[in-house]
């Protein structure tokens, strides 16, 4: 994967974990949340991750971001137990979410890294 799709993948995914934490406070535990094939996505040339400048994706990924801590801030922890039931990997609760979503920046960052120094 070439480094603009791994930026425009970050500002996607992160826009899904915006969306999701959202749901996960307002809708009735049990609610779907819906996954996505993000091999597909990448590949879409509407979506443009191979041409794309990265610019608007960098800006996506930090202000979605941004405003996802406003909400994490606010979290008791009764929230973190709150669900929703993800379409490929079952209960997923507010608490897995965290988890999953302050990681996966970290694990692109090393395919990055890579790209950059040519490794």
């Amino acid at each position: 994967m070439k480094l603009r799709q791994v930026i425009h993948h970050l500002a996607d995914s992160e826009t899904q974990s915006y969306v999701r934490i959202r749901r996960l406070m307002a809708e009735p535990s049990g609610s779907i949340i819906q996954g996505y094939d993000e091999g597909i996505w990448a590949e879409n040339a509407v979506l443009g991750y191979a041409t794309l400048p990265v610019e608007n994706s960098i800006a996506v990924f930090k202000s979605v971001r941004a405003a996802s801590l406003d909400i994490l801030k606010r979290l008791t922890l009764d929230d973190l137990e709150k669900f929703g039931v993800h379409t490929e990997n079952g209960n997923y609760t507010v608490a897995k979410l965290i988890k999953a979503y302050t990681n996966h920046p970290h694990s692109h960052a090393g395919q990055i890294a890579k790209v950059v120094s040519g490794v």
